[in-house]
């Protein structure tokens, strides 16, 4: 008798994984945060880490930079992503 094994795939949820190049990335540097990758339109939200709203902005393109604040952290929602960004 042998070892028979069945593989069943089971969906996860996740629709499709962005590479490195396309991916929205977000980065903070000299009170400046730095939005790239973002399609054009999509909405930029900036909050404190009490939730408080900052700034929100519509992306331009390949990257938009929102000056904000330094020595904080911030949380940035780009369309349906969230990112933690620390200055």
């Amino acid at each position: 008798m042998g070892l028979v094994v069945v593989y069943v795939s089971t969906a996860t949820g996740v629709e499709e994984v962005p590479s490195a190049a396309t991916a929205v990335r977000v980065t903070g540097y000299a009170g400046n945060i730095t939005v790239s990758n973002a399609e054009a339109g999509e909405s930029i939200s900036i909050f404190t880490t009490e939730g408080k709203l900052l700034v929100t902005s519509i992306a331009q393109g390949d990257a938009s930079t929102i000056r904000v604040p330094k020595n904080e952290v911030y949380v940035v929602k780009v369309g349906r992503s969230t990112f933690k960004v620390g200055l």
